[in-house]
């Protein structure tokens, strides 16, 4: 891929036509779920961005990440976009067992039958979940390699 060079009329112009769809409501920010982010993120997350999210181990960010994702789909069901995640540090699976979880009031335990298997009204209602999460505009890299390899 060969960078490209621009005369700085162009990006001017560029930024009024952004401007101008901006007010006009033609270009309209996710809406995160968050208020205080919305309004840092200057009304919401912006198209063609990339968002970085990092902290310590145990500090929050999947479960931060999931947040974000589910509120952008549920608020923002007008607009046309896919998710792209990048996790090195929580396999699909967890993710999903993760959001499972939090959506069933089940214990990971109680889940994986420690104890007991799961009644069938429970994993009906599992896999009635697993439907919907299905239809989620997100797709998920959780295999690690080289910069080149993506």
């Amino acid at each position: 891929m060969q960078l490209s060079v621009r005369h700085l009329g162009s990006a001017v112009n560029e930024t009024l036509q952004y401007i101008s769809d901006r007010n006009s409501g033609a270009i309209k920010p996710l809406d995160t779920g968050f208020p205080k982010l919305n309004e840092v993120l200057l009304g919401g997350l912006e198209w063609n961005r990339i968002l970085t999210i990092a902290a310590l181990s145990g500090g929050g960010k999947s479960l931060t990440l999931e947040l974000l994702k589910r509120n952008i789909i549920e608020r923002n069901q007008e607009q046309d976009f896919d998710f792209l995640c990048f996790d090195w540090e929580m396999p699909a699976v967890d993710q999903v067992v993760r959001n499972l979880i939090s959506r069933t009031d089940i214990d990971v335990q109680t889940l994986y039958g420690m104890e007991k298997p799961i009644s069938p009204e429970t994993m009906q209602t599992l896999e009635h979940i697993s439907e919907e999460l299905k239809t989620h505009p997100v797709y998920i890299c959780d295999t690690t390699g080289t910069p080149s390899d993506v």
